[in-house]
């Protein structure tokens, strides 16, 4: 006597079910839509860039997938600009209106740096060819990202506190690099711009230099209003190990110069290293962040029509002032 198989065969029914549902994973992987990204920013990064990234910066990126204000102070190296570069592109993926604007304190700092990172990682969505359709960034940060639709990614130098004002929309994302640094009217700009509703996202990343402004209260007085980040150089994976995990990245022997340079209790090494506020001294004679304004009102940008990155503002033969601190009270005599 046969026996009778059990096992239930595949009907024209289930075998199509299959074969959609493989057709639509397939179509998925081909194709991706922004609900596979919104909560998701690491995945986007993978996905989009072959990009990983570090255990910091994802609780950044995903702190900016749930709140509209987040801070981020931090020393050197830790990957701020490539992640300002992801978060920039992950917006106007995930934003049918996104539009995103970056800006420094600087313009130098947009041109060289922040738009630096957004060109290359749109090089590495061509190297990996990536299944991601990317408008081709322009030369220029003023002339930006351009979709079809109007969405964009756009970089605006912090001179022009009215431009920055001009700025509408329901779903823009404002990322402030070096945010200490930059002009209290700008930050006024941006809150003004955000008055349009909860669509409106800040992210402020920074060395923290300066002991007021803006970026100094939402870690202080405004701490309520943001969700903030302390990213030290000595916590990198590179710093941590000893090994070069992610190029680019503080390393051990680095923080260890500066630690022997700066010393590990010195304003220096707490600011640039630590991501801590300066402690006003009463040796002090110059505030650390009045000495980096100053070094940055003595570059301006180059023309666009030139190839140099930043010329200094006065013209060779004018006037230089200096200043002389003699060492009363200071260790120095």
């Amino acid at each position: 006597m046969q026996r009778r198989d059990p096992t239930p065969k595949p009907t024209h029914a289930s075998r199509g079910a299959a074969f959609l549902a493989g057709f639509e994973a397939a179509v998925a992987a081909a194709f991706p839509t922004a609900d596979a990204y919104r909560h998701d920013v690491a995945k986007f990064a993978w996905d989009a860039f072959r990009i990983k990234l570090w255990h910091k910066q994802v609780e950044i990126a995903t702190a900016l997938t749930k709140h509209n204000r987040v801070a981020v102070k931090s020393g050197h190296k830790i990957g701020k600009s490539i992640l300002l570069a992801v978060l920039a592109w992950w917006w106007v993926t995930v934003m049918p209106r996104g539009t995103v604007i970056m800006t420094s304190a600087s313009g130098r700092q947009v041109k060289i740096t922040l738009w630096k990172e957004i060109r290359k990682l749109y090089a590495l969505h061509l190297k990996h060819k990536t299944p991601f359709h990317f408008p081709a960034p322009a030369k220029l940060p003023a002339t930006g990202v351009e979709y079809d639709d109007g969405r964009a990614i756009l970089g605006f130098s912090t001179d022009d506190a009215e431009r920055m004002a001009g700025i509408s929309g329901d779903q823009l994302l404002f990322l402030l690099d070096e945010a200490s640094g930059i002009k209290e009217e700008i930050h006024t700009a941006v809150e003004g711009n955000c008055a349009a509703g909860p669509g409106c996202a800040v992210l402020m990343t920074s060395n923290p230099t300066q002991v007021s402004g803006t970026f100094f209260d939402a870690f202080n007085r405004a701490k309520s209003d943001w969700c903030t980040f302390t990213v030290s150089s000595e916590e990198t994976p590179n710093a941590v190990s000893g090994q070069d995990l992610f190029p680019g990245l503080a390393s051990k022997s680095w923080v260890e110069k500066r630690k022997r340079a700066w010393g590990a209790d010195s304003p220096r090494y707490a600011v640039r290293v630590k991501g801590n506020f300066p402690l006003q001294g009463d040796d002090t004679v110059f505030p650390l962040g009045v000495i980096d304004t100053a070094q940055a009102r003595w570059f301006q940008d180059a023309a666009p029509d030139s190839d140099d990155i930043a010329i200094p503002v006065d013209e060779p033969g004018g006037p230089i002032d200096a200043g002389l601190d003699v060492a009363r009270f200071g260790d120095d005599e």
